[in-house]
């Protein structure tokens, strides 16, 4: 996991908070398409 953040005391690993971040996002979404996505835009 990656601890690096910008916060001086924060409990979870910076993947851990950016999880999160996109599941709440995910969420909001009324549908996500069928098509998959290409590996490229996840890195």
């Amino acid at each position: 996991m990656d601890w690096n953040n910008d916060a001086l005391y924060n409990a979870l690993p910076v993947t851990l908070e950016y999880a999160k971040v996109l599941a709440r996002m995910v969420k909001r979404m009324d549908r996500l398409g069928t098509t998959p996505y290409q590996f490229r835009f996840f890195m």
